[in-house]
């Protein structure tokens, strides 16, 4: 398996990160893998050498024609028989291009590349659907749903843990994604004095790609509440350890999901848009609404609301849970070797 997927402090670890759990499953059937990135952050080439997989820089701007034909050098060097696209960079051409030469499975969000060129397409959020994909080819096979969430071996080993939820909740965890490109973790930091909970603690969750780590140390230091960063931390310990979250609305919202850990959402990128209107539909979240509109005093009245209130928060873990169970990407896997 070739995987092809880029980080940056600009697009986020989001991609590579989501593979990472779909390596382990194939690594975990007796496969192998080997990423290809065009962009990296240091903390990103770290974790996947400590993983166990070869990272190896391609050529050309993301999506380029350049992009491609390295990719295809690569797995080709490698002998791997199947190649993985996780980008939206990676469009129709792209696709055409990498299916000539072995099978491909394509990682989507929204469904809005003209024409899908592939042998197995996922889409893990609650709002896909085949509609979606249209332009597929016809024997295209579609996974679509949280019931194919990918979640790393950190969360799977945590599947059927119980979750405690506390008559008046005093434990916070933020967590806006692996770079944070919007410095939103410092706007909800100053609002979290506005929350009238006595005794509340807070974590902020960030990975060392994250450009701001020192500043946000500081911060800690300085704010009126009880707050640390932790860099690069288990973040199954931390969602196991919060009662709430604050947080992007990425695919961190299906390790949320797995934990039961209800959250207040922010869409942080136009793709996030869908995940958190789906999730809040559901129940199983509130969305706080976009990053550029949010105001630190509705998110703390949010906060406040759902941390005092024992009830709202069972009914959105016990939902939560329904949607994800941490087996999606051994089934994913599944589909991968039965067809």
């Amino acid at each position: 398996m070739c995987i092809r997927a880029d980080a940056s402090a600009e697009i986020g670890t989001g991609h590579v990160m989501r593979c990472l759990a779909l390596a382990q499953a194939w690594q975990d059937a007796g496969g192998t893998a080997i990423f290809a990135l065009a962009e990296s952050t240091p903390a990103i080439l770290a974790r996947l050498t400590s993983e166990g997989f070869e990272a190896i820089g391609i050529r050309g701007c993301r999506g380029s024609s350049e992009d491609a034909q390295s990719t295809l050098e690569l797995s080709r060097s490698h002998n791997a028989d199947l190649i993985v696209l996780d980008g939206y960079a990676f469009g129709s051409e792209y696709q055409r291009r990498m299916k000539a030469s072995a099978n491909l499975f394509v990682v989507d969000d929204n469904g809005e590349t003209e024409e899908f060129h592939c042998d197995f397409l996922l889409n893990q959020n609650l709002h896909a659907c085949d509609t979606m994909y249209v332009g597929r080819g016809p024997n295209a096979t579609l996974l679509l749903g949280p019931e194919f969430a990918l979640l790393r071996r950190e969360f799977t080993k945590w599947r059927g843990w119980s979750r405690e939820n506390p008559s008046i909740a005093r434990r916070l965890l933020i967590t806006m994604g692996g770079t944070d490109p919007q410095d939103l973790t410092s706007r909800i930091l100053e609002a979290v004095p506005l929350v009238k909970i006595k005794n509340l603690e807070v974590r902020i969750a960030v990975s060392g790609s994250n450009p701001r780590i020192s500043e946000l140390i500081t911060a800690c230091k300085k704010s009126k509440c009880t707050a640390r960063v932790e860099v690069d931390s288990s973040m199954p310990i931390l969602m196991a350890w919060a009662d709430l979250a604050v947080a992007a609305a990425g695919s961190t919202c299906w390790e949320m999901c797995m934990f039961g850990l209800p959250a207040v959402l922010i869409d942080v990128a136009d793709n996030q848009r869908r995940i958190a209107a789906a999730l809040a539909s559901r129940e199983v979240s509130v969305h706080s609404g976009n990053s550029r509109e949010i105001r630190g005093e509705t998110i703390a009245i949010q906060v406040e609301s759902l941390l005092r209130s024992r009830e709202s928060r069972e009914a959105m873990s016990r939902k939560a849970r329904n949607l994800v169970d941490g087996h999606g990407a051994e089934r994913v896997v599944t589909q991968l070797r039965l067809n």
